[in-house]
């Protein structure tokens, strides 16, 4: 089992129970309850396929975009290819609390905020944000987040201090 960590911003770690309880209300969903028939169906950030949370955090071209710029932050292989692979490798470091670990799992909690926040934004404010955009949002508020950490000194916690920008206040 999946646990949400603790370091996470609140927001961040409830929208990612959402996600692995496939509780988050995409258009097939909304669709069912038949309350709305002005959505188009269509994913709001390809504009290519199905809506679905399988594609929104699997398979959409957007949602990659965002996952293969950030896996490097979060000291994940870059041969991990989806969403699900993600969510697969952080099971064995869940618990951690290791500078790898919770920077793995911060990272992967704001990615999966921001792209459902792109959703929404796209689907009900018609408002759009450039993968770049997004990447930059969570890039900023992953930072932030990890300046109010302490880390044990390590070859991991150096290498991620440097990668993030991070000065050695966050060093115990």
């Amino acid at each position: 089992m999946f646990m949400v960590p603790p370091l996470c911003i609140p927001r961040h770690a409830f929208n990612l129970w959402l996600i692995i309880k496939q509780r988050l209300k995409s258009q097939d969903k909304i669709c069912s309850w038949d309350v709305s028939s002005s959505l188009s169906m269509l994913c709001p950030l390809c504009d290519l396929q199905p809506d679905s949370n399988e594609h929104l955090f699997f398979e959409c071209s957007f949602s990659q975009q965002v996952w293969n710029y950030m896996k490097k932050y979060a000291g994940m292989s870059t041969s991990v290819p989806i969403f699900s692979s993600t969510l697969a490798s952080l099971i064995p470091i869940a618990k951690r609390k290791s500078s790898k670990s919770v920077i793995a799992k911060m990272v992967v909690a704001a990615c999966t905020y921001f792209i459902w926040q792109e959703w929404n934004w796209r689907l009900f404010k018609k408002n759009k944000r450039t993968a770049k955009q997004v990447i930059d949002c969570i890039m900023s508020c992953v930072r932030l987040k990890l300046l109010s950490c302490k880390f044990k000194k390590s070859n991991d916690g150096v290498l991620f201090s440097r990668l993030w920008n991070l000065p050695d206040s966050v060093f115990i």
